[in-house]
Protein backbone atom coordinates (compact mmCIF):
# COMPACT_ATOMS: atom_id res chain seq x y z
CA UNK A 1 0.00 0.00 0.00
CA UNK A 2 1.28 3.57 -1.01
CA UNK A 3 0.08 6.82 1.32
CA UNK A 4 0.26 10.05 -0.54
CA UNK A 5 -0.54 12.48 1.35
CA UNK A 6 -1.98 16.06 -0.35
CA UNK A 7 -1.04 17.57 2.81
CA UNK A 8 -0.26 16.42 6.51
CA UNK A 9 -3.78 16.24 7.02
CA UNK A 10 -4.78 12.38 7.46
CA UNK A 11 -8.54 13.45 5.74
CA UNK A 12 -6.27 15.04 2.68
CA UNK A 13 -4.76 11.47 2.10
CA UNK A 14 -5.39 8.64 -0.62
CA UNK A 15 -4.58 4.79 -0.51
CA UNK A 16 -3.64 4.12 -3.68
CA UNK A 17 -4.33 0.65 -2.99
CA UNK A 18 -6.94 -0.11 -0.13
CA UNK A 19 -5.99 -2.91 2.12
CA UNK A 20 -8.29 -5.99 1.45
CA UNK A 21 -7.74 -7.69 4.79
CA UNK A 22 -11.23 -8.21 6.16
CA UNK A 23 -9.96 -7.70 9.68
CA UNK A 24 -8.59 -4.29 8.57
CA UNK A 25 -12.00 -2.65 7.54
CA UNK A 26 -14.32 -2.56 10.71
CA UNK A 27 -17.47 -2.38 7.90
CA UNK A 28 -17.01 -5.98 7.00
CA UNK A 29 -17.21 -6.85 10.65
CA UNK A 30 -20.27 -9.15 10.52
CA UNK A 31 -17.92 -11.44 8.18
CA UNK A 32 -16.61 -12.43 11.41
CA UNK A 33 -20.03 -13.84 12.98
CA UNK A 34 -19.32 -17.39 11.95
CA UNK A 35 -16.94 -17.90 14.67
CA UNK A 36 -19.67 -16.91 17.64
CA UNK A 37 -19.81 -20.79 17.62
CA UNK A 38 -16.46 -21.26 18.58
CA UNK A 39 -17.67 -19.08 21.80
CA UNK A 40 -16.66 -22.03 24.98
CA UNK A 41 -20.08 -20.92 27.21
CA UNK A 42 -23.18 -20.42 25.63
CA UNK A 43 -23.22 -16.84 27.64
CA UNK A 44 -20.80 -15.91 25.53
CA UNK A 45 -22.14 -16.85 22.40
CA UNK A 46 -25.64 -14.80 23.44
CA UNK A 47 -23.79 -11.93 24.04
CA UNK A 48 -21.74 -12.48 20.84
CA UNK A 49 -24.53 -12.77 19.10
CA UNK A 50 -25.34 -9.62 20.12
CA UNK A 51 -22.98 -7.61 19.37
CA UNK A 52 -23.07 -9.10 15.84
CA UNK A 53 -26.81 -8.02 15.70
CA UNK A 54 -26.52 -4.19 17.23
CA UNK A 55 -23.51 -3.73 14.95
CA UNK A 56 -25.72 -4.83 11.91
CA UNK A 57 -28.39 -2.78 13.22
CA UNK A 58 -27.30 0.26 14.71
CA UNK A 59 -23.91 0.72 12.67
CA UNK A 60 -23.95 -0.36 9.68
CA UNK A 61 -26.85 1.56 8.95
CA UNK A 62 -25.48 4.90 9.91
CA UNK A 63 -21.88 4.17 8.32
CA UNK A 64 -22.80 6.07 5.14
CA UNK A 65 -23.38 9.51 7.78
CA UNK A 66 -20.35 9.01 9.34
CA UNK A 67 -17.24 11.18 8.83
CA UNK A 68 -14.61 9.08 6.98
CA UNK A 69 -10.46 9.54 6.95
CA UNK A 70 -7.54 7.11 6.32
CA UNK A 71 -7.37 5.85 10.18
CA UNK A 72 -4.31 4.22 11.74
CA UNK A 73 -6.58 1.10 12.27
CA UNK A 74 -4.82 -0.22 15.30
CA UNK A 75 -4.43 3.11 17.19
CA UNK A 76 -3.48 1.15 20.28
CA UNK A 77 -1.20 0.99 23.97
CA UNK A 78 1.44 -0.65 22.12
CA UNK A 79 1.75 1.47 18.84
CA UNK A 80 2.13 4.23 20.88
CA UNK A 81 5.26 6.12 21.70
CA UNK A 82 4.59 8.79 24.89
CA UNK A 83 6.39 11.70 26.35
CA UNK A 84 5.00 12.07 29.36
CA UNK A 85 6.80 15.32 30.42
CA UNK A 86 6.25 17.21 26.84
CA UNK A 87 3.60 19.30 25.54
CA UNK A 88 3.07 16.74 22.81
CA UNK A 89 2.31 13.63 24.83
CA UNK A 90 2.30 11.34 21.45
CA UNK A 91 5.76 11.42 20.34
CA UNK A 92 5.21 8.97 17.77
CA UNK A 93 2.65 6.19 16.38
CA UNK A 94 3.75 3.08 14.81
CA UNK A 95 2.71 0.19 13.10
CA UNK A 96 0.58 1.84 9.65
CA UNK A 97 -0.47 -1.70 8.36
CA UNK A 98 -3.91 -1.62 9.41
CA UNK A 99 -4.46 2.02 7.53
CA UNK A 100 -7.55 2.12 5.74
CA UNK A 101 -9.91 4.64 4.91
CA UNK A 102 -13.33 4.39 6.85
CA UNK A 103 -15.08 6.16 9.60
CA UNK A 104 -12.63 8.09 11.63
CA UNK A 105 -14.66 6.84 14.76
CA UNK A 106 -13.53 2.91 14.32
CA UNK A 107 -10.00 4.45 16.09
CA UNK A 108 -10.49 5.50 19.48
CA UNK A 109 -13.18 2.64 19.74
CA UNK A 110 -10.41 -0.14 18.58
CA UNK A 111 -8.42 1.71 21.17
CA UNK A 112 -10.97 1.53 23.71
CA UNK A 113 -11.19 -2.12 23.11
CA UNK A 114 -7.59 -2.40 24.09
CA UNK A 115 -7.96 -0.21 27.09
CA UNK A 116 -10.80 -2.04 28.61
CA UNK A 117 -9.54 -5.06 31.22
CA UNK A 118 -5.90 -4.11 31.21
CA UNK A 119 -6.15 -3.55 35.52
CA UNK A 120 -8.54 -6.70 37.43
CA UNK A 121 -9.25 -3.85 40.14
CA UNK A 122 -10.34 -1.58 37.84
CA UNK A 123 -10.94 -2.54 34.62
CA UNK A 124 -13.09 0.35 33.12
CA UNK A 125 -10.40 2.78 34.27
CA UNK A 126 -8.15 3.08 31.85
CA UNK A 127 -10.51 3.19 28.80
CA UNK A 128 -12.32 6.05 30.78
CA UNK A 129 -9.36 8.28 31.01
CA UNK A 130 -9.30 7.83 27.32
CA UNK A 131 -12.73 8.80 26.33
CA UNK A 132 -12.69 11.36 29.00
CA UNK A 133 -9.45 12.82 26.87
CA UNK A 134 -11.45 12.07 23.54
CA UNK A 135 -14.41 14.30 24.05
CA UNK A 136 -12.54 17.23 26.13
CA UNK A 137 -12.51 19.79 23.96
CA UNK A 138 -9.44 20.26 21.65
CA UNK A 139 -6.89 23.34 22.70
CA UNK A 140 -7.55 24.28 18.97
CA UNK A 141 -11.11 24.28 17.72
CA UNK A 142 -9.14 25.62 14.25
CA UNK A 143 -7.21 22.65 13.27
CA UNK A 144 -8.91 19.16 12.68
CA UNK A 145 -6.48 16.74 13.52
CA UNK A 146 -6.63 12.83 12.94
CA UNK A 147 -8.47 11.13 15.25
CA UNK A 148 -5.96 9.30 17.29
CA UNK A 149 -3.61 12.29 17.19
CA UNK A 150 -6.83 14.40 18.85
CA UNK A 151 -7.41 12.18 21.37
CA UNK A 152 -3.99 11.17 22.34
CA UNK A 153 -3.10 14.71 23.05
CA UNK A 154 -6.36 15.61 24.80
CA UNK A 155 -6.23 12.85 26.77
CA UNK A 156 -2.88 13.55 28.63
CA UNK A 157 -4.37 16.31 30.23
CA UNK A 158 -6.46 13.69 32.08
CA UNK A 159 -6.11 11.69 34.99
CA UNK A 160 -4.08 8.53 34.69
CA UNK A 161 -3.83 8.53 30.97
CA UNK A 162 0.15 8.28 31.36
CA UNK A 163 -0.03 5.26 32.46
CA UNK A 164 -3.07 4.38 29.94
CA UNK A 165 -1.23 5.12 26.83
CA UNK A 166 2.56 3.82 27.58
CA UNK A 167 1.36 0.51 29.41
Amino acid sequence: MVIKPASKRLDSIRLTRPAERPISKPRRFPHWAGLVEYAPHPKHRLLAQRVFKLFEEVVLPRLPSLEMQVIHGDYAPNNVVVDPHSDVFVAAILDFGDTVHSAMIFDPANTVAHLIGRSQDHPWQDAFAFVAGYEAEPADKGVRTSTFASCGSRAAHHARVDQVLEG
